[in-house]
């Protein structure tokens, strides 16, 4: 099984040294690590030799012309591996068996992508790490079509940060797509899954993932959703996203009870009310002066494009 990891980066920190670092050793190896390195002016084309090794391959993209679905999609099919890992600058391999544990349920010919555990850190606020607990369980799953009815949006679920996929299947559908704000992971595996392939979500694949977004920082992420699902509603035709909603607050809040941190809960609501107001705007966002839209934006390339 020939394996590609694709690291889009830009502007790295020691997170990207150490993922890359913990790469290089693991129990199976990638033959090549592809640094698709995004630049606004030629300092960011500077990637110090810490990050190299024969096995890794540097490209470099404008930071305008970068689309987390089309630069992914165009890539992976330029590509001749069997199976194609993204990840993301700031996630970090827990062990040396990431990709071992993310590449055995291909061993399964219905599988057609998988995806890992994103593990938290001492930075990581407490909310953070129930929501973490809630969305990447200890206990693995597979999931097909058929499971819709029960899973709803879940079954779709699924994450770049640290996501393998099948090349040969990835090719049968239209992937990623060209152009997404957000969400091109779990449109990927819709598209999948309705070609009668499964997802696998392997809880031994683990990274450690830094993320602890304050309150302008989770308004803007999901107004970005919201866009994604107004610009592609095929990703949440036939589920109930407020019935997972509250199921998120309703375990979260519990798992800080469980944990003596009743002190969070108000912060819980209060993020709650953040994340379906931002959510709600960016499904709306055509009625919004432009202006406003991309104030609410995390993404403001997107707009340069659009």
């Amino acid at each position: 099984m020939n394996i590609a990891i694709v690291i889009p980066v830009f502007r790295p920190d020691g997170r990207l040294k150490m993922c890359i670092e913990r790469l290089l050793r693991q129990s199976v190896m990638p033959e090549r690590i592809l640094l698709n390195v995004l630049y606004e002016n030629p300092v960011d084309r500077e990637i110090p030799e810490v990050y190299m090794d024969e096995r890794i391959e540097v490209r470099y993209t404008p930071k305008e012309e970068y689309d987390r679905a089309g630069s992914r999609d165009t890539i992976l099919r330029e590509l001749d591996s069997d199976i194609v890992i993204f990840m993301v600058q700031t996630a970090i391999p827990q062990n040396r068996y990431l990709i071992e544990k993310l590449t055995e349920p291909f061993k399964e010919e219905r599988t057609a992508v998988v995806y890992g555990r994103h593990m938290t850190d001492e930075e990581c606020s407490p909310i953070e790490c129930c929501v973490r607990q809630f969305n990447y369980p200890p206990k693995g799953m597979t999931k097909s079509l058929e499971d819709a009815g029960k899973l709803g949006i879940r079954t779709f679920f699924n994450s770049n940060v640290c996501a393998a996929y099948r090349r040969r299947a990835y090719l049968e559908t239209e992937g990623f797509g060209k152009r997404m704000i957000a969400g091109e992971d779990m449109l990927a595996a819709r598209r999948l899954l309705e070609k009668g392939w499964q997802a696998v979500y392997a809880p031994e694949a683990e990274v450690i993932y830094y993320r602890n977004d304050d309150l302008h920082g989770l308004w803007k992420r999901n107004f970005d959703i919201g866009v994604a699902h107004a610009e592609h509603p095929e990703m949440i035709e036939n589920t109930k996203l407020g019935k997972e909603g509250v199921r998120l607050v309703r375990v979260t809040s519990a798992l800080l009870r469980q944990n003596h941190m009743e002190e969070y809960l108000g912060e819980v609501l209060t993020r709650s009310i953040v994340r379906y107001l931002a959510y709600q705007l960016g499904r709306n966002y055509e009625r919004l002066p432009e202006g406003v839209v991309r104030k609410c934006s995390a993404n403001k390339e997107y707009w340069e494009r659009k």
